[in-house]
């Protein structure tokens, strides 16, 4: 009996040293940097006003004509394409050249420049 109790003390001494030798280390600290992407765009003033128009006419919102320019702004930190479209319009219809019915959305990337 004074082996077994023996033995058994020695198993738990030996496992006391073992649990001690495998335990994890100290904690650590980490640095890290988050830089959030902020996609932010507006148009101002976003509004034009052609008025009426006799036919095979052509307006510029340049400032020759109703100067009244658009400007697309990124106001992010990321660089953006910006994809400018027009749509058709009750029995108005976007074309490549003015018709009946059919009107011509022209821009520019350089404030109205070639």
């Amino acid at each position: 009996m004074k082996n077994l109790i023996a033995s058994i003390c020695i198993l738990s001494v030996v496992g006391m040293a073992v649990g001690v030798a495998v335990q994890g280390a100290n904690e650590a600290g980490v640095a890290a940097t988050v830089t959030v992407q902020n996609i932010s765009v507006s148009v101002s003033d976003g509004t034009v006003v052609y008025g009426t128009l006799p036919v095979n006419t052509a307006k510029s919102t340049l400032a020759g004509e109703l100067n009244d320019l658009q400007t697309a702004t990124n106001n992010g930190n990321v660089t953006e394409n910006f994809n400018i479209r027009g749509t058709d319009s009750g029995t108005w219809t976007l074309g490549a050249t003015a018709g009946s019915n059919v009107y011509v959305h022209k821009f520019s990337t350089n404030s109205g420049g070639l």
